[in-house]
């Protein structure tokens, strides 16, 4: 009797971690991303329309951009998709360099070429107020995509920079 429900114990445990790992398959392989899917959310998140604090859930524009990159192998992005996600890294609204960074973080050493605008990007970021800032994004990135060492932050030089945006 004891040994029946120590079995029908562990299978009830193993089913419990088998269903998940069965759902996240299910979502990888449901609708494969295409280049129209990128195209469409960095257009979302180009608009501006969905603000809202860095840890959204997938209906904001950021979030669901990174999770479509997350979902792709970053081979099948195309120079076109990773220049259109860097190209939002000139945003003023630290909203949208936020997912920009986290996105291309997520392709790792693909987005190599976003690397010099991120190196750029990260002492004015590093001075702004608040407390999400897109700052860890970009060193999250810088790390993910080339293995650089951020420097150390340092706002003595990019005050005023801050201040004018």
């Amino acid at each position: 009797m004891r040994a029946r429900r120590l079995k029908s114990t562990l299978v009830l445990i193993a089913l419990t971690c088998i269903s998940p790992l069965n759902d996240l398959a299910r979502a990888q392989t449901a609708h494969p991303v295409t280049s129209q899917d990128l195209s469409v959310a960095i257009a979302e998140l180009r608009s501006g329309k969905h603000e809202v604090e860095p840890n959204a859930n997938e209906d904001d524009a950021g979030a669901r951009l990174a999770h479509l990159i997350r979902r792709t192998k970053p081979d099948q992005i195309d120079d076109r998709t990773i220049a259109d996600i860097e190209s939002l890294l000139d945003s003023s609204n630290d909203y949208i360099r936020f997912w920009a960074a986290r996105s291309l973080g997520e392709l790792g050493p693909r987005a190599k070429i976003a690397l010099p605008k991120l190196l750029e990007l990260l002492p004015v970021v590093d001075c702004l107020d608040g407390t999400i800032t897109s700052a860890s994004a970009v060193r999250g990135a810088l790390i993910r995509i080339g293995g650089v060492k951020p420097p150390f932050p340092s706002c003595k030089d990019h005050r005023s920079r801050v201040a004018g945006e």
